[in-house]
């Protein structure tokens, strides 16, 4: 752990104390969600401050084992922050070579990416998927931005022209794809898919370090169940480089394919403001690199 890094924590914790009674104080007359959202700007300031140092993988490896809590006795307000990464699984985007929507000819689909594509294959054999080309072609088809169908029946916005194309957001997002499948099939196999483990939706690139046990598994299932474990929920260390792992040349291609790497800046914030009596949760995703918080939720 870098001293600056040592220094950046003390901060947050220092700081964050005071900005709970500053927060209650300013705001005692108002309802607790106010009060908890005069907060959030101070706790961002707060990020990009501090966070600067965080550009490698022992750094953020600190940073999202390390959580947060502040209390103010005086008010009885607490809140608690936790951060994990948000590059730990494939992103679903990534299935097409580009998302920029549009082609040459407005008749001919954006390609596949035949990584992503194989990636998906996968999940949707070993859980029994019926109709494995309409499912991806529905993915595919929410994902560019025209309304031409690579399967009959697989672009949603010709029934539903309120489904938002051009990108998957969330996981919310995604299940209207999944909802409109077993519509067309009714396989409800694909259910038992977890697909929390396996996709999302905003990374760049896939971070080693972080990756999900079941994402691994679904790159390359031959790795067996002690090394999965080994290198993911039993790491004790880093890694570096592909060179420095137990995997075959063909596992290590597939995993370049995917856009591997061994740092990515992009982390998940949550978020719990508490007193005795309310609890509003918030989460956010922040990019340690350009220092941006963007796409943020509430809870109460």
């Amino acid at each position: 752990m870098t001293l600056a890094f040592v220094t950046a924590i003390a901060a947050l914790i220092a700081v964050g104390a005071g900005l709970l009674e500053r927060g209650y104080n300013q705001t005692e007359t108002k309802a607790f969600l106010v009060q908890s959202n005069t907060l959030l700007p101070s706790i961002y300031t707060i990020l990009k401050q501090n966070t600067g140092d965080i550009n490698d993988s022992d750094a953020l490896d600190i940073l999202l084992s390390i959580p947060l809590f502040f209390e103010n006795k005086q008010n009885g307000m607490m809140m608690d922050i936790t951060f994990a990464s948000d590059a730990g699984k494939v992103n679903i985007n990534h299935l097409l070579k580009s998302n920029s929507g549009v082609t040459a000819d407005p008749y001919t689909p954006l390609p596949l990416d035949p990584a992503v594509e194989g990636y998906l294959e996968r999940i949707l054999t070993v859980y029994n998927v019926s109709d494995t080309i309409l499912l991806i072609s529905m993915v595919a088809d929410s994902i560019d931005m025209d309304t031409n169908e690579r399967f009959p029946g697989s672009e949603l916005s010709l029934k539903n022209p309120d489904f938002t194309q051009g990108r998957l957001y969330d996981m919310q997002h995604f299940n209207e794809v999944i909802e409109g499948y077993k519509a067309l099939t009714q396989d409800y196999n694909v259910d038992e898919i977890p697909w929390e483990h396996l996709i999302s939706f905003r990374n760049t690139a896939i971070d080693f370090n972080h990756i999900e046990p079941e994402t691994l598994h679904f790159i390359d299932p031959s790795i067996d169940p002690a090394t999965l474990a080994e290198l993911t929920t039993k790491r004790v260390a880093t890694y570096a480089s592909l060179d420095a792992l137990p995997f075959t040349p063909e596992t290590k291609q597939m995993m370049q394919d995917l856009g591997v790497s061994f740092y990515a800046p992009d982390v998940v914030g949550s978020m719990n403001v508490m007193s005795k009596t309310h609890q509003t949760s918030y989460t956010f995703t922040y990019n340690l690199a350009d220092q941006k918080v963007s796409e943020i939720a509430v809870s109460n």
